[in-house]
Parts: C-alpha cells; sequence; structure tokens
C-alpha cells in the first residue's frame, strides 16, 4: 500500500444528535457548529520510536500502579512489558495456548487493570478462543487473571472466565475493548458477530451482547455482577441482556475514557463507506444506540434510504472510504509535556495511516482540525500513568511517543572530552575486568591484543549546555580511525557496540579500571557501521540510548566490539582518535533536539 507523507483538510462529518433524550439533547445542542480549532498545528506533530521487536501489537495501557511501565498486547496471546524505556525480556502473561488467533482480527485483543491492582493484584483480559465444531467462528473470553509474587509475571494458572460469548460462523468483528470507568465498574465492547451488514442484526438485537457495550460490576457477584445502573436492569423482559450500556455497534476497534471529563469516546469501523467516533458523555445514563446496522455512521445502510433515525446516537465525527477504510480510536491528551495537545481526541485509521483529531469545546460543539497523514498502520492507542500517549505500528511492532513540536529542530555537535577519555584493557583474556588504561594519549584502542585481552574505549562528551526539557530526536556517535592493528575485528568481532551510563560508569566522571565492567544504564543503543565515511564511523542511538543523555551533565560511552577476542593469539584492534587528539579528529556527538 503507497503511503503519503502530507497534511491535508478533510472535511469532518459533524453530526446532530438524533435522540428521545432529553438531557442527551441538551448536550448535543449545536453539534452540528463547525469551528475550526486553530491552536493546533497537526503537522508539527511528532512521533518518536520509543521501543521496537514486538509481532502484531495491538492494545497499550497501563497499570495505574504507579510503576511506570508500559503493557503491550501482541495478539497472538502474549503481553508484554516495558519498563524504564526497556522491552522485558519475559512476558507478563502468556496465553497463546488457549488463543484462537487464525484470523487477522482474532487472538488476545484487550487489558483492563483493576482500580486496586496495586493492593489486589487482579487484571482482565479479553480474547477469542476456539469454538468446538466451528473452525471459523470463535467464543468471545473475558478472564480475570491475578499478578504472581514477581511483579512483573502474572500468575498463568490464576485464570477465571467471568463472561463467554458465542461469536459462530465468522471470524471478523470480536470488537474488544476493555476499560474500567471512573465508576469502578468494567466496560467490554463486543462486535457484532462478523461477516457482512449484520446478517443476524445483533448490533440492534438487545437479546444479544454482541455489537454491544457492556458494563459488569467484577467485584459485585460471582463470577460478576450487574450494576443496578445500568440502563435495562429493570426491564421486566427476562431476554434482555442487563449487561448492557449501549449497542449499535459494528465494531468497536479501541475506546476510551478521557481522564479528566471521564467522557467515552468510541472508534467504531464501517462497512462500506464511513468510519465513525462515538461519542458519550460522562452525565449519560446509557441506553445509547449508535445506529448499526440501521445506519452506518450518519447515512442509512438497511435500509439504503429512509431510514428510521429516531433514538439514533449519530457520530461526533466521522470520514468516509476515500480517506481511510477502518478507524481506530484513540485518546484524549490529558498530559502536561504537550501543553499544545490538551483535551484534543486523537484517532487514526489503520489502512491509510491518517492521524486526525477532534476537539470538544465549551459550547459544547467539535471543533473539527486538519489531519495528517503518516506511514504507520495504527492498530492502537495508549496512554501512560502520566496521560502522555502512544501509539503501536501493527506491521513494525513498534511503539512511538506522540508529541508536539513548537519550536524549530535544533542540530549542536559536542566533542569529547580530552583527559577523560580512553582506552581499558582486560586483566587477562576473558576475565572482564579492567587490568590498565591509557588517559594520556590521542588514540584509543577497540578489539583485542596478542594476548587475547580486549580493549574496550572510553569516551566523555559535555552535554549540560542542552535544555532540560529538550526532547532529543536523533542522537549521532562519529569517531575518526587513526590506524589498523592486526586482521580489521569488525570482520572478526561481532559488530562495535555502544554503552552509555549516565553520569558515568564507574565511581567517578574520570577514566577507571572499573569502567571496563561496570553495569551501563543501557547496553548496545547502537551498533557502529562497518563501512566508514573517510575515516569516520558512525552509529545512531535507538531512543534507550538518546533517553540516557545527561541534560545537566556529561555523558559517557563505553565502546566494545560484541565479540570479546578471536582467540588467535594476534593482536586486532583499531585505533581511533581520542578527546586528547587535534580539534578535527576528536570524537563528535551529533544532537538533533527540539523544546515542547
Amino acid at each position: 500500500m503507497t503511503r503519503y507523507i502530507k497534511v491535508i483538510s478533510v472535511i469532518a462529518l459533524v453530526s446532530i444528535l438524533f435522540t428521545t433524550n432529553p438531557a442527551q439533547a441538551a448536550q448535543q445542542t449545536g453539534t452540528a457548529q463547525k469551528i475550526m480549532n486553530e491552536t493546533l498545528d497537526l503537522s508539527k506533530i511528532v512521533f518518536q520510536e520509543i521501543a521496537s521487536g514486538f509481532i502484531n501489537p495491538v492494545f497499550i495501557t497501563n497499570a495505574g500502579d504507579g510503576s511506570g511501565r508500559l503493557f503491550i498486547i501482541e495478539r497472538a496471546g502474549r503481553i508484554q512489558i516495558i519498563k524504564n524505556d526497556i522491552p522485558l525480556p519475559a512476558p507478563f502473561l502468556d496465553i497463546q495456548a488457549i488463543v484462537k488467533s487464525t484470523s487477522g482480527e482474532q487472538g488476545l485483543l484487550a487489558l483492563a487493570f483493576h482500580p486496586s491492582y496495586s493492593t489486589n493484584g487482579k487484571f482482565y483480559v479479553a480474547y477469542t478462543t476456539p469454538r468446538n465444531g466451528d473452525n471459523v467462528g470463535s467464543n468471545l473470553i473475558l478472564e480475570q487473571f491475578t499478578v504472581s509474587s514477581n511483579p512483573n509475571i502474572a500468575n498463568p494458572t490464576s485464570g477465571l472466565i467471568l463472561l463467554t460469548i458465542a461469536h459462530p460462523t465468522y471470524s471478523n468483528h470480536n470488537g474488544g475493548g476493555l476499560a474500567f470507568g471512573q465508576d469502578g465498574y468494567l466496560y467490554w465492547t463486543t462486535g457484532d458477530g462478523g461477516s457482512g451488514g449484520d446478517p443476524n442484526n445483533n448490533a440492534q438485537n438487545l437479546n444479544k451482547l454482541l455489537g454491544k457495550v457492556l458494563r459488569i460490576d467484577v467485584d459485585g457477584g460471582s463470577p460478576y455482577g450487574i450494576p443496578t445502573t445500568n440502563p435495562f436492569y429493570s426491564n421486566p423482559d427476562p431476554n434482555i441482556r442487563k449487561e448492557i450500556w449501549a449497542y449499535g455497534l459494528r465494531n468497536s476497534w479501541r475506546f476510551s475514557f478521557d481522564s479528566l471529563t471521564h467522557d467515552l469516546y468510541l472508534g467504531d469501523v464501517g462497512q462500506s463507506a464511513r468510519e465513525e467516533i462515538d461519542f458519550q458523555p460522562a452525565t449519560s445514563a446509557g441506553g445509547e444506540n449508535y445506529g448499526w446496522r440501521v445506519m452506518e455512521g450518519s447515512l442509512c445502510y438497511n435500509p439504503s434510504s429512509g431510514c428510521d433515525q429516531s433514538g439514533k446516537t449519530l457520530p461526533a465525527a466521522e470520514y468516509d472510504h476515500s480517506v481511510g477504510c477502518a478507524v481506530t480510536g484513540g485518546y484524549v491528551y490529558r498530559g502536561s509535556t504537550f501543553p499544545s495537545l490538551y483535551g484534543h481526541y486523537f484517532y487514526a485509521d489503520y489502512c491509510t495511516g491518517m492521524f486526525f483529531s477532534i476537539y470538544r469545546n465549551s459550547t459544547p460543539a467539535w471543533d473539527p482540525v486538519q489531519s495528517m497523514d503518516t506511514p504507520y498502520y495504527v492498530s492502537t492507542f495508549g496512554e501512560d500513568e502520566q496521560k502522555e500517549l502512544y501509539l503501536a505500528d501493527y506491521s513494525t511492532g513498534k511503539i512511538y511517543g506522540i508529541g508536539y513540536q513548537t519550536t524549530p529542530p535544533v542540530t549542536i555537535t559536542y566533542k569529547s572530552n580530552g583527559i577523560n577519555d580512553g582506552w581499558v584493557l582486560e586483566s587477562s583474556q576473558t576475565s572482564s575486568k579492567g587490568g590498565s588504561l591509557n588517559r594520556t594519549a590521542t588514540i584509543f584502542a577497540v578489539g583485542d591484543n596478542a594476548a587475547n585481552k580486549q580493549f574496550r574505549g572510553i569516551l566523555h562528551f559535555n552535554t549540560s549546555s542542552l535544555p532540560e526539557t529538550a526532547i532529543i530526536t536523533s542522537a549521532t556517535l562519529k569517531i575518526k580511525k587513526q590506524g589498523l592493528t592486526g586482521t580489521d575485528p569488525f570482520a572478526t568481532h561481532a559488530g562495535l557496540r555502544v554503552d552509555i551510563r549516565k553520569p558515568y560508569l564507574g565511581t567517578g566522571m574520570g577514566l577507571e579500571l572499573v569502567d571496563f565492567q561496570a553495569t551501563p544504564s543501557r547496553s548496545s543503543v547502537a551498533s557502529f557501521n562497518s563501512t566508514p565515511s573517510g575515516a569516520w564511523y558512525s552509529a545512531s542511538l535507538n531512543y534507550i540510548g538518546r533517553s540516557r543523555i545527561n541534560l545537566v551533565g556529561t555523558t559517557q560511552f563505553r565502546l566494545r566490539f560484541g565479540t570479546v577476542d578471536n582467540n588467535d593469539n594476534n593482536a586486532d584492534y583499531i585505533r581511533f582518535f581520542s578527546g586528547n587528539a587535534s580539534a578535527a579528529n576528536r570524537p563528535q556527538l551529533l544532537i538533533i533536539y527540539y523544546v515542547p
């Protein structure tokens, strides 16, 4: 699929609410008014990679426990953790054995942590599982798990299934969003049962749990309770499912609550004409009918004209299929890092990468803004404990932070610090301890000597002139080759790696023997290109490395080859100019940053 990076103007189709509920009607007075919100320029939105290596990520959330961790769902049935900017090696939960992920819309789909997770350790997942005698369809499962004694590992045997919904015959439209509301109840969105056009009319059928927003009390019964304030709780018809909070959804792919106002936003994937964002104010008593399959967005669907729009809650925003084909709902930004984003609701289209924002002003009315194309297949958005926002690119497995660049980018070049630079030589082969050092030479060595002892280089850069609020988007380390002894270790020693330590590796900023073996803040944050440009080798730091650059002091790097030696009893090392060399030859750190 061809992607274009551009900024275009998209007509946001702002809807008048058709409802028999006077309170809702009053909430929506003036929603047809279009007011351009000129305080946000989407061309200044920036996406900064924070982690990679995930397989088909479909959900991002946090535990709300003060740990600062992000939890990433991989569709096949794993939950991974990003902690202190690093993906942990072991999954938090792996239930691939019970998850059916044959179809692209099946799998482990959502995760919600109990509001009291920090004390009770309970969390909830929604997934599809095989259905007996049905090779295509599945069952939708809502299951509770608990964490183990290790806070980064769940107890896989603690599962308790709360609710099973039959989803026969078809593999698509499983919905799968989960979130706790401010009321303490768990909300679960389900798809309409699949195929196309909702052939069984599940979304409008109050006897079915498909095509709905469900609202249950996980603390109020066994296995769950139904809140007495649910809109159909007191309905005398025993066939009406009392778990239903709202209905008329085709396949709600990602919903969220505004963490400030507690309003509910839902992205509902369309059939063949419209993608929509649905809205429910925090004051709602529930019971909204979002229209499907009678309507697709603001259009009649079944019937194709003259449909009954009474009692239907039309979208806050929608777009047609000239713009995209599958909406991914997002979040209202309530973080503090990027004030310009505050109060804007962000969402995207999975097929085309279009990135949108709408803003609910005080009228209340919706201010549509420009949309921006991106190269990402946005499968989900997420929010951390500080209310900063993220998105996942399904195709590459990368997670990006969402930011806003109010000032032009600044490029600055630092040169290394002379007397603190040098090399540390291993005390003996494979000892992994420093034995001798040299801080006075104009060169440093990386590789091994004739006794198969490893050289490691240490570089220092005074980066204190960076603003304390700088967002570093690029950092490149450059070193100049002075000479070679023996065989080029780039060919035999598995790549020249960069470790970083803030503020220093050993006990102080000066070059020390312990710098050889000291545990870095992060290892392998960059690898040097094996082919130089002229005599210069360069290495671009990944997000983790960039985040460890010291904004208030000196940043220290350690250079080492991936293989400690080639055990040939020959000296094989490269000599690079150090910070003691002439200014033209000294190591460089090129940084590009902006101030939000």
